[in-house]
């Protein structure tokens, strides 16, 4: 799934994203939900740590909101009717 080259999704099963923003990644917990309406559910608190090489470098609040629009629009742009935080 793509919004554009510097910003991307990458599913790991069924539960998982990896959020992709230039040269950073991040592991967002999500949730399919009901399969008729193609919804899903993505997990704030799940957006904790970039992975290496930039596991050191902070996830501020304002990361958090811009990774979880970027997913918002990229899985709305994919044919999802909605998306639900929690």
């Amino acid at each position: 799934m793509s919004a554009s080259t510097d910003v991307w999704l990458e599913r790991l099963g069924r539960e998982r994203l990896r959020y992709h923003r230039g040269r950073r990644r991040i592991v967002v917990e999500s949730e399919l939900l009901d399969g008729v309406t193609h919804s899903i559910c993505v997990y704030r608190s799940s957006i904790v740590r970039w992975e290496p090489p930039h596991e050191l470098e902070p996830v501020t609040e304002a990361d958090r909101d811009q990774i979880l629009n970027d997913i918002r629009r990229i899985v709305l742009a994919a044919g999802s009717r909605d998306i639900q935080v929690a």
